[in-house]
């Protein structure tokens, strides 16, 4: 693997570059998190593209298309940005026509020494989307998480339906809002907007429990939760519902978790 393309892999992992033999190596120290006006030099910007056709995923349709409202945002053009995202006009009528109960919250903009920024102009307390599932705790989530989250659940109840003939009735996420970086990487992490959201397991009506860490397996698993799993979790980035998708399969960081946001690159971490 090139150095420019193990730069690119490695700034949206929280756990570095990956060497050709699946080792994690840490990223140069010369890379600093920017502030909300400043972008990456290209050597630093993700390109999930080559990192995409490299593991063999199939890029979105909507690949050169421009941002959307909760959705992916398949813009190549702002790849190098690390920020708050923008406020999305009519998010909350959004919310409401896709059959969102959600709550108003706010998460004031914070300046951190290095003048990069933590919080987001626009959030909510998501309470229940259109596929009536419950969460263990209402995610904290910008508006444009809070709609893909919605798009997300359709999905998740899909693959569930066909896989066991049931539907999820309970998620249990793992956290959204954390000002930070990533860990082997000096960039913020879009959990530092409620940008992001780790999901942990999944329940189903029959109270059976899918976990990420005990059911995703390895790359020669073929079980009905781990294909469950596997499915939603590749759905996720394929259907382009998230610009970033990660599982057990991107590093030991998310081995118990599945990782989604909507940063301006893209990153797919769900195939083995």
């Amino acid at each position: 693997m090139s150095l420019r393309l193990c730069l690119f892999v490695a700034f949206a992992s929280a756990a570095g570059c990956r060497s050709s033999n699946g080792d994690g190596a840490r990223p140069p120290a010369s890379v600093q998190a920017p502030t909300t006006s400043q972008r990456l030099p290209a050597e630093s910007t993700p390109n999930e593209r080559a990192r995409s056709t490299a593991r063999g995923a199939t890029p979105s349709p909507s690949a050169s298309e421009g941002p959307t409202a909760g959705a992916a945002d398949t813009d190549p053009n702002n790849d190098a940005i690390v920020a708050p995202p923008d406020v999305i006009d009519g998010c909350e009528q959004a919310l409401e026509q896709a059959k969102v109960a959600y709550r108003p919250a706010t998460l004031p903009l914070r300046t951190q020494r290095s003048g990069a920024q933590c919080g987001a102009p626009q959030v909510v307390i998501y309470e229940r989307g259109p596929a009536d599932i419950r969460y263990d705790n209402p995610p904290l989530l910008t508006c444009g998480m809070a709609l893909a989250l919605s798009r997300f659940e359709r999905v998740v109840q899909e693959e569930a339906e066909r896989i066991f003939g049931l539907r999820v009735t309970r998620i249990r996420q793992m956290g959204t809002y954390a000002c930070r970086k990533m860990v082997r990487f000096r960039m913020l992490s879009e959990h530092s907007y409620a940008n992001a959201i780790d999901l942990e397991k999944f329940v189903l009506a029959d109270r059976r429990v899918i976990s990420v860490k005990e059911h995703y397996g390895g790359a020669q698993t073929d079980t009905a939760e781990s294909r469950f799993l596997r499915t939603i979790a590749r759905r996720a980035y394929d259907d382009a519902i998230f610009s970033v998708a990660l599982g057990p399969p991107w590093d030991k960081l998310h081995s118990n978790h599945l990782h989604f946001d909507l940063a301006r690159y893209r990153v797919d971490g769900t195939r083995w």
